[in-house]
């Protein structure tokens, strides 16, 4: 955007110049501008397409159902989902509320970290996507176990929602979470952009 600025400056400057040797820089002026619009467009054509995922996605709709039934939750706590071209980043509070604050401000006690740990969901990587399939690939997690692991979403895109269904989530070591053995949870995003 800065530069598209300054291209415009000089090409008003030199559509303002005199005759003579302000002739010459005029139109070298403008030849400068034309080819760095020609520049910038071709710069922004060479990218390829945002993939259909791409983007900041909020949480907006937590489903699960397994032995004791299915549950639904639209208003679940604040929650981030972000994909790039290769890769994302998940950030996802989980229960009804937020967890009360520390009782010593930034200095938890051993019960409260334990109880904060199990309060959210923090990983980061890389990620697959085919017609169907998104696969996950952290190298950066609160959980280690799950750091070289994955997890396998089911994925659709309807409106301005993204729906991820969880498939399997294993450990680096191929352990899987037992929680996918018992339960199927279903979240639904919005786009936050």
């Amino acid at each position: 955007m800065k530069t598209r600025t300054i291209a415009l400056t000089v090409l008003a400057n030199a559509v303002r110049a005199d005759n003579g040797w302000r002739f010459a820089l005029r139109r070298s002026a403008l030849l400068s501008c034309v080819a760095l619009f020609i520049g910038v467009g071709c710069q922004r054509a060479g990218l390829p397409p945002a993939g259909p995922v791409e983007g900041a996605w909020r949480l907006s709709e937590v489903q699960v159902s397994g032995p004791e039934g299915e549950s639904v939750d639209t208003q679940p706590l604040p929650s981030l989902y972000i994909f790039m071209r290769e890769h994302y980043s998940i950030v996802r509070m989980l229960g009804e509320e937020l967890p009360p604050e520390n009782a010593r401000l930034w200095y938890p006690t051993v019960a409260e970290k334990a109880r904060q740990h199990d309060a959210i969901i923090v990983n980061a990587g890389t990620y697959e996507l085919s017609d169907s399939i998104l696969t996950t690939h952290p190298f950066a997690a609160k959980t280690p176990e799950f750091i070289g692991g994955r997890t396998v979403y089911e994925w659709r895109v309807v409106a301005d929602s993204l729906w991820l269904t969880t498939l399997d989530i294993r450990s680096r070591d191929d352990v899987q979470d037992p929680f996918v053995a018992h339960y199927r949870l279903v979240v639904k995003l919005v786009r936050a952009e």
